[in-house]
């Protein structure tokens, strides 16, 4: 393996929150909304899957992502994952 393979990184995330972002871009439809909350931002654990290329979310792979950002407060015994894709105008928490 070289130094520029990429491994995949895989866990299970207690809470993801997916939004509309940034608020000056189209909204999305009731349709939209309604799914996202009911397939990502339910309460269920969410297995994550890292690629090279994009993230897998249970069953929903999300590609063209712009920004991924990893944030460890010092309160908490974990991280927070961020993540933009900007394609759907969506903003992400896990």
């Amino acid at each position: 393996m070289s130094d520029t393979d990429f491994i995949e990184i895989k866990f299970f995330a207690e809470k993801v929150h997916a939004h509309h972002w940034p608020l000056d871009t189209p909204k999305w439809s009731d349709l939209i909304i309604k799914q996202v909350d009911e397939r990502l931002n339910n309460k269920e654990k969410k297995h994550l899957v890292i690629k090279d290329d994009s993230i897998l979310i249970d069953n929903y792979e999300f590609k063209n992502i712009t920004k991924v950002g990893i944030t460890i407060p010092l309160f908490k015994k974990s991280a927070l994952w961020s993540l933009r894709v900007l394609r759907n105008f969506m903003h992400m928490y896990m």
